[in-house]
């Protein structure tokens, strides 16, 4: 019998950055890293020097986000081992450079997916800064740079923003990415009276689903399984629905203005659009594996002038705006919380099952203990 040989990847320590200490005793800070695509480990480093226009957080809290793993196991493309992820980062600011003049010390910080826009361009300057069109390798937050999944996180201080006074830490830190990716397009096509749904109640999903009713609009919740109809009333929904049933696929049948569709798969959307009233629109905001496709009728979209869009992460503003919102409102997401040490855990419960619904680390803990 033939056997295929599994192709696996020696693991990379040397960053031209972040310099790995194989003595734990010599590094000021520790991450986790991807150090190829199938090895994820503690990476003890020397932090950087800090750059005048430069803001170092010692991290409290980082967020799981599944575009994490598919960058580290390179899903989306060639990564740049060794590699520490994060972009739902919550921190305490503990030195600024020379010229920062916006933050000092102590400062309560949240920082998240972008890292990099010029400001200059007709995106920056219309409020789509994640569309910045200058060619830089470095505009989000990871890649060449590292993320939050470390004791300490050095990024531009002009990406970094304040948190309102009394958040909730530990629960803010998922709004960085999974807050501001269904608030963004709820702000840009969301009108007054209209009816609203959810493809998939998950860690995006029951974040948009609290921000509709949190807005006062009619909001069903479309799952894989009525067993949640209960929680997912609990969120805010007004009604839930499943596409596997036949006569409640009738029910809905062209009743909702704007839809989310958070759900990371490929496939058929014929179903999902026919929910979609006319005129309405759907927003696309998860996104599988870079080789899977998805199909939609034509006939659907032009016979009922149906807008099918895509939405990524929102502006700086945006951030702003949804920040000051979720703490005004109580809006959070549901967290599992896990210890630095257990890192390679909560990876492993984003990647192989299915947490309620978003995963944090509690880094600031770790860092206390150690003395960083």
């Amino acid at each position: 019998m033939e056997h295929t040989k599994v192709q696996t990847h020696t693991p990379k320590y040397e960053h031209e950055i972040y310099k790995h200490q194989t003595d734990e005793k010599n590094a000021d800070a520790f991450a986790w890293c991807f150090t190829s695509q199938e090895h994820f480990e503690k990476f003890p480093y020397k932090q950087p020097e800090l750059g005048p226009n430069e803001l170092r957080a010692r991290m409290l809290y980082a967020g799981l986000c599944l575009s994490d793993s598919h960058s580290g196991r390179c899903k989306w493309g060639p990564a740049n081992f060794p590699l520490a992820p994060g972009h739902e980062n919550i921190g305490e600011v503990e030195a600024v450079g020379e010229n920062v003049t916006d933050f000092k010390k102590g400062d309560k910080v949240a920082f998240g997916t972008m890292r990099y826009c010029c400001g200059v361009c007709k995106y920056c300057t219309t409020g789509k800064e994640p569309l910045c069109v200058e060619d830089r390798s470095e505009k989000f937050t990871y890649g060449k740079y590292w993320g939050g999944y470390s004791t300490h996180l050095q990024q531009p201080a002009s990406h970094f923003f304040k948190i309102p006074e009394g958040m909730d830490l530990k629960r803010a830190a998922p709004l960085l990415c999974a807050g501001i990716t269904v608030y963004n397009p709820i702000m840009q096509y969301l009108k007054p009276g209209m009816k609203t749904a959810v493809i998939g109640v998950g860690g995006l999903g029951h974040l948009a689903v609290k921000f509709f009713s949190k807005m006062g609009h009619e909001c069903t919740g479309i799952t894989t399984s009525m067993e949640k109809e209960n929680f997912i009333r609990s969120l805010g929904a007004t009604d839930v629905m499943t596409i596997s049933d036949p006569e409640m696929c009738k029910k809905h049948f062209m009743q909702y203005d704007l839809i989310i569709n958070t759900i990371p798969v490929a496939g058929n959307f014929d179903e999902y659009l026919k929910l979609v009233a006319k005129s309405g629109t759907m927003v696309h905001v998860g996104v599988p594996d870079v080789s899977e496709k998805i199909t939609i009728s034509p006939m659907l979209i032009v016979m009922n002038e149906l807008k099918f869009v895509g939405s990524i992460v929102g502006s700086r503003c945006d951030i702003n705006q949804m920040l000051d919102f979720c703490h005004k409102n109580d809006v959070y997401p549901i967290v599992e919380e896990f210890a630095f040490d257990d890192f390679d855990k909560a990876l492993n419960r984003l990647e192989n099952e299915k947490p309620i619904f978003r995963c944090v680390v509690d880094c600031g803990s770790f860092s206390s203990s150690k003395g960083l």
